[in-house]
């Protein structure tokens, strides 16, 4: 097995992800005895991941993180964001997270009226809050599109 191979081997080992963190060259140079570029060279040539100062690993996933975060850009959005079900047609609908512990932690405001602002529920678009609100308070002006209950379930 030639020197490269093993270098190759060695570094799909320590980094199954492809995504070389900062001083990981180094350390695979020094066991085979060459230099951090010539490891990074090899590297290139497998078409390994971005290899830069920082250590550019995401420690959820193991891909390559994006610079001023501390995740890859799949796991920041995923963390940034939450799906719901719509309360009516029970389609997944995302929000931001942050705007979701927001209404939570104010716990239930009234308006001058009285009705909680905030109930918990989640929909789709305006047509879905619409159609739950007239089946469930008895807003039926078109009552040709609403959808019944018992046929939806």
């Amino acid at each position: 097995m030639s020197k490269k191979a093993e270098i190759l081997a060695e570094l799909a080992r320590r980094y199954p992800c492809q995504a070389i963190p900062y001083g990981g060259l180094k350390e695979v140079g020094q066991k085979f005895g060459v230099t951090r570029e010539r490891v990074r060279q090899i590297a290139r040539q497998a078409n390994y991941g971005r290899i830069s100062k920082g250590g550019t690993v995401c420690p959820t996933c193991g891909g390559t993180k994006m610079r001023e975060s501390q995740l890859c850009q799949a796991c920041y959005f995923a963390s940034k964001y939450v799906e719901l079900p719509c309360n009516y047609c029970r389609a997944p609908v995302r929000r931001l997270a942050t705007r979701i512990v927001t209404l939570i932690n104010q716990g239930p405001l009234t308006t001058p009226t009285g009705p909680a602002l905030y109930t918990g529920n989640v929909y789709c678009n305006r047509q879905c809050f619409g159609h739950w609100a007239a089946e469930n308070h008895g807003f039926i002006a078109h009552p040709e599109n609403i959808r019944r209950a018992s046929q939806s379930k």
